[in-house]
């Protein structure tokens, strides 16, 4: 508060109670490895590859162009590969299976990493144990708790913004995005049709669930055959 010079009686007094209010708001939030400055360093060094001290302004939004256009790809090259690759079980920890079912593939070797180190430890009292892979182990537990399970990081997490189209990144060169766009041109209609009444709308919810259903096993047959 005195570095930013922020330091009036209603913030200092909030400061002073912060140990009252900050574990109420923030404790179904898995905090664990993250820093307040992580996100501000990660995002200058991506940039640092593209912009520099003498860009000038003219060159900074061809340079901006092109670095958000390297990330856009970069995030298509990623789900392509979380999409096709699965790493191997290296531990027999449930633990481990229920990650590799559900988390990205990048992420998934992180937490690989934890596990395996879990292999070279020996716990002497099951009562000092806390939330922990060992826990899981030594308890025989299988579930693990939301909140340990950030969405962000899951398989299925769905970026509506990589179908937006924007001067650095054309999702319509994509036949997934192609598709997409005629699917809404075919549904758009029908959703203003079902909205004018419950008993309509009450339609479309029955039909979409039928439809998710034959999607679902038409996917997994498509799947199968790669």
């Amino acid at each position: 508060m005195e570095r930013y010079q922020v330091d009036d009686d209603c913030l200092e007094g909030l400061y002073a109670e912060r140990n009252m209010w900050v574990p109420t708001y923030v404790k179904h939030l898995f905090w664990a490895g993250m820093k307040t400055t992580q996100r501000v360093e990660s995002i200058n060094s991506f940039f640092d590859q593209f912009v520099h001290k003498h860009t000038h302004l003219y060159e900074f939004v061809e340079a901006y162009c092109e670095a958000m256009e390297a990330r856009a790809n970069e995030e298509i090259m990623a789900d392509t590969s979380t999409t096709r690759n699965l790493r191997q079980i290296v531990t027999c920890f449930p633990v481990e299976e229920l990650f590799q079912k559900i988390y990205t593939y990048a992420k998934f070797h992180e937490v690989q990493r934890e596990c395996s180190r879990v292999l070279y430890v020996r716990c002497l009292s099951k009562k000092m144990l806390e939330e922990s892979v060992e826990e899981y182990e030594l308890k025989d537990r299988t579930k693990v708790p939301g909140k340990y399970i950030l969405h962000r990081w899951q398989k299925d997490v769905e970026r509506k913004h990589t179908k937006v189209k924007v001067m650095y990144h054309d999702p319509l060169k994509t036949e997934v995005v192609c598709r997409y766009d005629k699917l809404m041109v075919l549904f758009e209609p029908l959703l203003s049709k079902a909205a004018s009444y419950k008993e309509s709308m009450d339609v479309v919810v029955e039909i979409s669930h039928l439809l998710a259903m034959r999607l679902d096993e038409k996917i997994a047959m498509l799947d199968r055959q790669k």
